[in-house]
């Protein structure tokens, strides 16, 4: 992907398109933008900003840019990417929980795809997936965070809402609404019990879930309804008897 220059932002605001409405400082999460009464300009702060695309997504005036979101630049991505992979599989990750290549194969059972990884695919615009399509991609999948462990406010809701109405307006149009797909899937804790010697370590560090746990025979199990994958029973295992176990399924019911 195109990165922008070193003097350049991630996120800018372009003032001239500005209504001065206030709603991308009011909605903003990390409290990185605020109305500047002298100069009655939207500032942005960006020691603060998370770029999660938020702003982007909500500004009515459409007065706010982010490189990570730039239909243009991720295009332009897309296609040195066609040039040099057959596949006409895209694949779109969040960056906040993104699995391995090998772990994508697993949630999709594609072998072979391009991969675009966002801060937050619930940022991204309808304009973006209908040019991945229109430049000849089959088949897009998307896999956002785990909704209860979404670092930019309910994007994995977004992405849900987003992905429904795409699918929705291409079947109206004709084409193939499953295209574009939404998979959802966790990465959940797995004890190897011929290796676990049943030490407590992983019940002791897992604090806040409480995900590990003995059970009425005396091994060590994990509550998958509790594991949140973050992985830190498996660092601290001395026995390295735990690894991740990959859980997927389908957010968005195929149409029928």
């Amino acid at each position: 992907m195109d990165l922008p220059k070193v003097d350049e932002f991630v996120v800018r605001i372009k003032t001239d398109y500005c209504g001065r409405c206030s709603i991308c400082s009011s909605i903003c999460p990390f409290e990185a933008l605020s109305l500047d009464p002298e100069a009655k300009e939207v500032k942005l702060d960006i020691e603060k900003c998370q770029v999660c695309g938020i702003c982007y997504s909500v500004c009515p005036a459409g007065a706010i840019e982010s490189v990570y979101y730039d239909p243009k630049v991720l295009v332009r991505y897309l296609i040195s990417r066609m040039q040099v992979c057959e596949s006409k599989v895209l694949v779109l990750t969040c960056r906040g929980s993104i699995p391995d290549s090998e772990d994508i194969k697993d949630i999709t059972e594609v072998d072979s795809f391009i991969p675009l990884c966002l801060p937050c695919v619930g940022r991204a615009s309808a304009e973006l997936f209908l040019q991945a399509l229109s430049l000849g991609f089959k088949r897009i999948i998307v896999i956002p965070c785990q909704q209860d462990f979404c670092h930019f406010k309910d994007g994995s809701i977004v992405s849900a809402r987003r992905i429904s109405l795409l699918r929705s307006l291409l079947y109206q149009l004709g084409y193939d609404s499953n295209a574009i797909a939404l998979e959802t899937y966790r990465a959940v804790a797995q004890v190897d019990n011929n290796k676990c010697t049943a030490c407590l370590t992983c019940v002791r560090v897992c604090e806040k879930y409480h995900a590990s746990l003995v059970n009425q025979t005396g091994d060590i199990e994990i509550d998958v309804s509790k594991c949140s994958g973050c992985g830190v029973c498996i660092g601290e295992c001395p026995a390295q008897a735990i690894q991740y176990k990959i859980v997927r399924g389908q957010l968005v019911p195929e149409r029928t």
